[in-house]
């Protein structure tokens, strides 16, 4: 994931944004919600064409099922445009890079998130979840054992 984070932040420096996904629209099974993952998605290939890859990276894993599954372990990617999380990045556009649920645990655990993960949270236009006491509270630790977030 370290390795992921440097190529999309190389890919900013010489694109000016982070690459788009092809968004798969719709629910599962047809679509993950607009998110790319390591099993399905095109991210990872603009970071190919933009020369900041050698090679396509999966995880080796990729088993479960697509889209957050509770055994689901492949990565997921989604850039968003400026009018969703407007604390954290102040109306720019931003990506979340998360895991599912991480290859060292048997499932995912809410709240439990990697000791590893940088974490991200926000508050999202548009956005009512299960944050008590906020429901605008977007708190993306607890929908990935593993998550990052970086602003443009």
């Amino acid at each position: 994931m370290k390795q992921m984070r440097t190529a999309l932040d190389f890919y900013y420096q010489n694109n000016g944004q982070y690459p788009d996904g092809d968004f798969e629209l719709g629910n599962p099974p047809s679509g993950c919600y607009g998110w790319d993952s390591s099993s399905k998605g095109t991210f990872v290939s603009s970071l190919v064409t933009g020369n900041v890859m050698k090679k396509t990276a999966t995880d080796p894993s990729n088993s479960g099922t697509y889209c957050f599954g509770s055994d689901d372990k492949e990565y997921y990617y989604h850039r968003y445009g400026g009018d969703y999380c407007t604390d954290a990045c102040k109306g720019k556009p931003f990506y979340i890079l998360g895991v599912s649920t991480m290859e060292t645990l048997s499932t995912h655990k809410p709240n439990g998130k990697h000791s590893s993960s940088p974490g991200w949270a926000c508050h999202a236009t548009g956005w009512v979840g299960p944050v008590p006491g906020d429901p605008t509270y977007r708190d993306w630790n607890l929908e990935f054992d593993w998550v990052a977030g970086v602003c443009e």
